[in-house]
């Protein structure tokens, strides 16, 4: 114990004591008191330190007599002062619950004030006169001072059975404290009487029983006159183990006078120690009147704080004056209403002010869609609830029609603070309208996005993932009419890949086309390999790539696949992903016994384990199994295997869950194939993030569709191995629900770990049609080949029994001669070809023999060539089996015929001006192979329509869009042309070059032209040099309040097709339209037209130039103001 600092340091309240007799002066600090107490003593250091401290005085002759012994009252009135308690004025006789014991007697106000603290209790039967045992000292002191026995320490006291069993606690807790060790052999004596000597001992130990290190200081104080100073009521203890206590404090106010302007010194003594603390307090002559009330202050999280820094404060004497505030230091983590406190420096007087934090707003930053599949947009934040950020309905794509564009895909990329839209189809207007749910932007949600797509796409990079197989990876989406997994079919973009003398096996796209994962025929060498392209890979605009080559090293991989990276989605789900691609090597519904999930040295096994994304495996676990923090996801050995054809080592993975904060939401939804929709009545799956539970599962779904019309759920049930995906049976049957957009809505729902979710819903376009029929084929011949082009005029299986990929399920008939062509195949010198474009819609037959072939078939194959370059289709059919649709739906039928008709000559049907640079062709049949070099623009000046000197307008590029049955060729040209379509005033006219190598599918050339380029080219706004539309707001000369936005066009605009409904803005309605000089304008209501400035107005309705062309691009944003007017 640091007795020094235990007597030195400021404490709380001091325990005080007296002597039974009246007490004397305690001598010097430095002298023994007592002359019957000598250094030696077994009582010195207790009875002499008390005395000191002003604790215990002795007899009137100098002595202490610490053998004589106390009875129960005597103790009572020195353990009373010696605690320093608070005496009642009077007692009543019903506080005294002892019948022993005279209300009016000298120890009464003392026994009370004990009983009062707990230290004497009722059960105790005080009797005055009786002698004071030690082991009831024991029980008081135990009371007094919260002594505790310890758990985990044994004592052994030889008298123990002597205690009685009330006490039993108490004693023990004295050994326990070092408040005794007992007699010479370690007895207690629990019957024997205490005497002054024994008191002082168990008094000092007691006080000293806790090693103080030093006690709280308090700062000094600052009051007016009159006021009452705020005095701490008690202090932290710190003790020598470094833990804290809080000990009550009892102040001596003897020494301070409110009333009087001065500083005073306060001492105090701490409760339970011999520590004393003090406080001094100014009290000024000034009194505070009032203090200026803070107006609350708006803030935004993550900003800084800004305070008042001072505050005007009046006092008695009317004088006001400007005091600087010391705020305490504050932090905030969330929104809300919060105190700040701080201090009036000079006054030291408290004061607080309210501040309300609000979330920072989200802003737009900016918004791009530089190709036709994407849109890019930057946010200022991101919003707290991110989970709204991966929600298709929180964004609403529309275009110039109102249509809406629907959204495939979103990626949200947090550190850059953005979001990409990746789009269903190709954007095709130049500009769209852009809406943020408000739970991600709540003020000017809104945007008009140009779509520009003028930058050919690049080759980003050449990855090779195994020994046939190299990843390609663009700096944009390509158009190769697959995504996503798909394979890609187009022969033409199969053969622009080109790798030395190695033929394309497959190509499979991914990520809208920007990644493609190419097999080639062959393994591919190592070393450096030369890759080239040719001009048919584009993306979506029709931009051609612009490395035509490309060399990579293929280098022999060795190393197994390795995991790269391991994700607990949900407790339910792990997504475990590989440095490189990986396949099952074994079938898909095995690896759930190579794959699975350890707890607890026990081992569980997967739900369902799937392959997803080339190079990742989802483990989904069983409900009733969650993944924990003790889990381990195991793999076993040559589970999984790479291109290369290594297989895995064993694969043992801690699992780490964390907190699970996330919440749930509805993914997707799809209408069920197969044999699902042969039931009665139509399913459809819907997917969550994670496996949730409802407590209304039929009332919790709801389905609509574009029009917002109901469909009625008749069930739902959870899918048995799809633990995150429900069946809803519709209240409609196959073949009833129309070709549209459809919304599913769930609402009240939450995921396993209680992560509760109000609403998720997701969009997604669904159809059940009848049964496939009507199905039409176009038919060529070319001497000893014929082709046949198949439209079944819906997506059909590709793969099954009922697939038209299926050479068995065809039979060409030739004058009554039936022939099954997977037959016909197997026949020498005959070759039969089949291949399914456009996922299974439309197909190719080519049929071609040579002179290798029988003479019977020559003759009935030369008839079928005869037949079609004749026309004369009589005895020639062709039929399919029993096929069906992508979403399972048969044909009626066994047989089922395909209308052939003979295919017309490839022929120019139109030559139309879209725009400045532009000139379509329209011609009858698919584009096959298109060869810029065949077409020639040239502005007839002599008006003899043909090619003269210095006429020909060069053609910058080509691209051309096939559509059912026909096809758009587009020349853009270097020059541009002028709004009514001529080119220096001259008209504009397309030739061909006499050899033709633009071919359709069926390998014929278009027939040559000579045609004119009618005028399509639509009015729209001039812009000035910097390529800013030059819309202007004017004043009204005479009428003040009214303003004209002026719209200067190209050509004159149809004055009947316009009013005051065709431009929409909802800050400014449009109040009139009308067209004068080549302008358009739009007259409003505005007080000062620079508010008008960066108002954005829409085009609503379609409207017609003087040429009688559809206008429906000119949406703005005003530019500038201009002059004062006045229009007639």
């Amino acid at each position: 114990m640091n007795r020094k600092k235990l007597f030195q340091a400021s404490s709380s309240a001091i325990l005080a004591g007296s002597a039974i007799s009246a007490p004397i002066a305690v001598q010097a600090a430095d002298q023994n008191p007592f002359s019957d107490i000598k250094e030696g003593h077994s009582t010195y250091e207790s009875v002499t330190t008390l005395a000191k401290e002003g604790i215990i005085n002795g007899y009137p002759d100098g002595t202490y007599r610490p053998d004589v012994k106390l009875s129960k009252k005597q103790a009572a009135i020195l353990f009373s002062k010696s605690l320093k308690l608070e005496l009642p004025d009077e007692v009543e006789e019903s506080d005294l619950p002892f019948d022993s014991v005279n209300p009016n007697s000298r120890e009464a106000p003392y026994l009370k004030s004990l009983l009062d603290k707990g230290i004497i209790v009722e059960e105790d039967h005080f009797t005055p006169n009786a002698e004071l045992t030690r082991e009831e000292m024991a029980e008081w002191l135990m009371r007094a001072f919260d002594l505790k026995a310890l758990d985990n320490q044994t004592t052994v006291i030889p008298d123990f059975g002597e205690v009685n069993a009330d006490y039993e606690q108490a004693v023990i807790s004295l050994y326990h404290n070092n408040i005794t060790k007992g007699m010479k052999d370690g007895s207690f004596s629990p019957k024997d009487t205490v005497n002054r000597g024994q008191f002082a001992i168990f008094l000092f130990r007691s006080l000293t029983k806790d090693d103080i290190d030093r006690v709280q200081e308090f700062d000094d104080l600052n009051i007016a006159l009159g006021e009452t100073p705020s005095i701490p009521k008690e202090a932290n203890v710190l003790l020598t183990d470094g833990s804290v206590m809080k000990k009550d404090i009892q102040w001596d106010p003897s020494t301070l006078n409110l009333n009087e302007p001065g500083t005073y010194t306060l001492t105090g003594l701490v409760q339970g120690t011999l520590e004393k603390v003090t406080i001094t307090i100014t009290v000024s002559r000034y009194q505070i009147e009032s203090v200026e009330s803070l107006d609350p202050i708006e803030y935004t999280l993550g900003e800084e704080l800004e305070l008042p820094e001072k505050v005007d404060v009046t006092f008695k004497n009317d004088k006001t004056k400007a005091f600087p505030i010391i705020w305490d230091d504050k932090e905030f983590s969330s929104k809300g209403s919060f105190e700040v406190g701080g201090e009036i420096e000079g006054l030291e007087k408290d004061i607080s002010v309210i501040v309300i934090a609000e979330e920072p707003k989200t802003e737009i930053e900016s918004v791009e869609a530089n190709n036709l599949r994407e849109v890019t947009i930057e946010l200022s934040r991101l919003p707290k609830d991110e989970y709204v950020l991966t929600e298709k309905s929180s964004y609403k794509l529309e275009s110039n029609e109102d249509v809406g564009v629907s959204i495939k895909g979103i990626q949200v990329d947090k550190e850059a603070k953005t979001i990409t839209l990746t789009t269903n189809e190709r954007i095709e207007d130049d500009r769209i309208l852009l809406t943020l749910d408000q739970n991600i932007v709540e003020e000017e949600n809104t945007k008009v996005v140009q779509v520009e797509d003028d930058t050919s796409p690049s080759l980003i990079k050449v990855q090779p993932i195994g020994p046939k197989q190299i990843q390609i990876t663009f700096s944009e989406p390509m158009d190769v009419g697959a995504e996503d997994g798909d394979e890609v079919l187009n022969r033409s973009i199969l053969s622009s890949i080109q790798v030395d003398q190695n033929s394309v096996q497959s190509i499979h796209s991914y990520d809208l086309g920007r990644r493609l994962l190419v097999t080639f025929e062959d393994r591919l060498p190592e070393g450096k390999v030369d890759l080239s392209f040719d001009s048919e890979l584009k993306d979506y605009n029709g931009n051609r790539l612009v490395s035509t080559s490309y060399s990579f090293d293929q280098e022999l991989s060795r190393d197994f696949p390795k995991l790269s990276d391991v994700t607990v989605v949900h407790p339910h789900l792990i997504k475990a992903e590989f440095e490189k691609p990986v396949e099952f090597s074994y079938d898909d519904a095995f690896m759930s016994t190579f794959i699975y999930v350890s707890t607890n040295d026990k081992n569980i096994e997967a739900l369902q384990v799937k392959h997803q994304n080339q190079n990742e495996i989802w483990i989904y676990t069983k409900q009733d199994h969650p993944v924990t923090d003790e889990s381990t996801l195991r793999i076993a050995p040559s589970a999984l295997i790479d291109l290369w054809n290594h297989t895995n080592d064993v694969i043992s993975e801690d699992l780490s869950v964390g907190e699970d904060t996330v919440k749930p939401k509805l993914t997707g939804a799809s209408l069920i194939n197969g044999d699902a929709n042969n039931e009665e009545s139509l399913q459809i799956h819907a997917t969550f993030s994670e496996p949730v539970q409802m407590s209304d599962l039929e009332n919790s779904f709801t389905f609509e569709d574009s029009n917002g019309t109901s469909i009625a759920i008749t069930s739902v049930e959870r899918v048995t191995d799809e633990p995150s995906t429900y069946k809803l049976t519709l209240d409609k049957k196959p073949g009833t629900l129309k070709e549209d957009q459809y919304n599913l809505t769930v609402t009240d729902f939450e995921d396993m770990s209680g992560n509760e979710m109000q609403e998720s819903s997701v969009e997604f376009e669904a159809k059940s049609v009848n049964a496939p029929k009507n199905f039409q084929g176009s038919v060529f011949a070319n001497q000893n080949k014929m082709i046949f082009r198949i439209s079944f005029q819906q997506s059909m299986q590709t793969s099954g029994d009922f697939s038209v990929e299926d050479l068995g399920q065809y039979e060409l008939t030739i004058e009554d001669k039936r022939i099954v062509l997977n037959e016909l195949r197997e026949t020498q010198g005959v070759q039969v070809d089949l291949e399914t474009y456009n996922n299974g819609e439309n197909a190719e037959l080519i049929i071609q023999y040579s002179e290798d072939a029988t003479e019977s078939w020559k003759e009935k194959l030369q008839y079928l060539s005869q037949s079609i370059q004749s026309q004369s289709m009589e005895e020639i059919s062709l039929v399919i089996g029993k096929v069906a649709n992508s979403q399972g739906v048969r044909t009626d039928g066994f047989y089922n015929t395909i209308n052939l008709s003979p295919k017309e000559e490839f022929k120019v049907e139109s030559v139309e001006a879209v725009n400045p640079r532009e000139i379509n062709i329209k011609v009858n049949n698919e584009v096959y192979y298109l060869n810029q070099e065949d077409f020639v623009a040239f502005a007839d000046e002599n008006g003899n329509q043909e090619l003269d000197q210095g006429e020909r307008i060069y053609i910058e590029e080509s691209g051309y869009a096939n559509h059912e049955g026909s096809s758009t060729i587009t020349l853009k040209l270097t020059e541009l042309l002028e709004s009514d379509a001529r080119f220096d005033g001259e008209p504009v006219y397309i030739t061909t070059s006499n050899v033709m190598k633009t071919k359709n599918l069926f390998q014929q050339t278009i027939e040559p032209i000579m045609e004119r380029a009618e005028d399509g080219i639509a009015a729209s706004i001039q812009h000035n040099d910097r390529g800013e539309k030059m819309v202007s707001v004017h004043e009204d000369r005479f009428d003040e309040g009214v303003a004209y936005i002026q719209v200067p066009l190209t050509e004159d605009i149809d004055e009947t097709t316009v009013n005051r409904l065709t431009f929409a803005n909802d800050s400014y309605p449009v109040e009139q339209t009308f067209v004068e000089d080549g302008s358009l304008y739009l007259q409003v209501s505005s007080s000062n037209i620079e508010d008008l400035v960066g108002q954005a107005f829409i085009q609503e309705s379609p409207l017609s130039d003087q040429a009688n062309n559809i206008v429906d691009n000119l949406s703005f944003q005003v530019l500038e103001t201009g002059d004062e007017i006045s229009p007639e």
